[in-house]
């Protein structure tokens, strides 16, 4: 799809400006690569209602009790294999990288430096991520991908410096209240089995493909989302869109529209417009007054032959330099 480079970008920028503050100190000694954990013992202590972090005397002593393998310090970026990379001084876990393990440890959760917890495949205890997310308070990124989940903390709605969520193909049904996550940019939620979301922050971009929302949710900050996302959902109207007046991109593939608001002409920060794949039978014209479109797609709707070449007619006189999809 057209707007996967505009993803990409988004979440370069996003990663960019959560990192271009740190501050780089000078390691007390040569930080190298190696493995630690493989504690099979440690398997029985992964109820988090069990979690104890006093246990631990170091976050090399947390990873040390992990029940697998982890590479510590990678010497370059691994997707196939479960990672821990620790910060300059070589003391704190500042990310954590799951890859297709058998259970998430809870004593992850006792890594209160932890910046990054990205975890593939790689399930949670009873399939719940506990109230002792709680204790990553420092977190700035929080990326799950194809891992059930049945319930969620609501304590991931306290995490005050979460820069990005992204919680993709974890058949999750009800997401926390995320309000107050004041600096979040990103909030990526694809492929799972919501149709609501409770307190949703003023984000730059939010990513809801292949979910049952009825409607576009609302944003506490209209004016600063940049982005919308809504490919494969049962979509019944999108009149509250015309609300978010910086709008560059909103993708609305295969949503089952039969009708696009006049108003959608009021969104004149709109580059990328994406229809595809829907009951519409009416184009508004309006449309085609948008002084900064780049790329138009309305195939596979239910427009007659004549109104799409009246389309590309016009299309070609107002945007001369854009690109129409029919």
């Amino acid at each position: 799809m057209f707007y996967n480079k505009v993803v990409f970008i988004l979440l370069l920028v996003s990663w960019l400006c959560s990192t271009g503050n740190s501050v780089v100190l000078t390691p007390k000694r040569p930080i190298q690569s190696h493995i630690t954990g493989g504690y099979k013992k440690s398997l029985t202590k992964n109820d988090a209602s069990k979690l104890d972090c006093s246990e631990f005397s170091s976050d090399y002593d947390v990873l040390q009790q992990f029940p697998f393998p982890i590479l510590v310090n990678p010497i370059q970026e691994l997707y196939n294999q479960s990672t821990a990379t620790m910060d300059e001084n070589d003391v704190s876990v500042k990310k954590i990288y799951f890859y297709a393990e058998e259970v998430v440890p809870s004593s992850v959760f006792c890594l209160s430096k932890l910046q990054t917890l990205d975890i593939r495949m790689t399930p949670f205890h009873n399939g719940i991520v506990p109230n002792n997310l709680a204790n990553l308070k420092l977190l700035r990124h929080l990326w799950i991908y194809d891992t059930s989940i049945l319930k969620i903390s609501e304590q991931l709605g306290t995490l005050n410096n979460l820069v990005m969520i992204v919680l993709s193909n974890c058949s999750l049904t009800h997401l926390p209240n995320l309000s107050k996550l004041q600096q979040l940019t990103i909030l990526d939620i694809p492929e799972n089995r919501l149709s609501e979301v409770d307190g949703m922050p003023g984000v730059l971009m939010m990513d809801l493909r292949d979910n049952f929302f009825k409607e576009i949710p609302t944003t506490n900050k209209k004016e600063r989302i940049t982005y919308i996302i809504m490919g494969n959902n049962p979509l019944k109207s999108i009149e509250s869109i015309t609300s978010y007046t910086n709008l560059e991109g909103l993708y609305l593939r295969n949503t089952t529209l039969k009708f696009i608001p006049p108003t959608i002409g009021k969104l004149k920060k709109l580059k990328y417009l994406e229809l595809s794949d829907n009951q519409l039978s009416q184009f508004p014209k309006n449309i085609l007054n948008l002084p900064h479109l780049e790329t138009l797609d309305i195939k596979n709707n239910l427009l007659s032959s004549e109104e799409i070449q009246s389309i590309q007619k016009e299309f070609a006189i107002s945007h001369p330099n854009a690109e129409l999809i029919v």
